[in-house]
């Protein structure tokens, strides 16, 4: 399931902009997120680039927060990229 675009990353965390079926987000669903694991494919072949850490921002305009496991991949190479879950 396509979650979001990477649009920075600050150290080892990377920034998303999250794509949304249905505006604003709420609660429950920003939950719903938290420790997801996160691909840069939709198989889910590859291994992750990381875990959802935490959802910020506005409820229409929401940003997530991916925490990069053991094999960091550089951030700046992943600016723009599709993510999925």
């Amino acid at each position: 399931m396509k979650i979001g675009k990477i649009v920075s990353s600050v150290g080892d965390e990377i920034v998303a902009s999250m794509i949304l079926e249905k505006k604003p987000l709420d609660v429950k669903t920003a939950k719903s997120y938290y420790n997801r694991q996160v691909y840069l494919d939709d198989s889910k072949k590859g291994r992750p680039i990381g875990r959802i850490k935490n959802v910020i921002g506005r409820t229409d305009d929401p940003m997530l927060i991916i925490s990069q496991g053991r094999e960091k991949k550089s951030p700046g190479n992943l600016i723009d990229k599709i993510i999925y879950s």
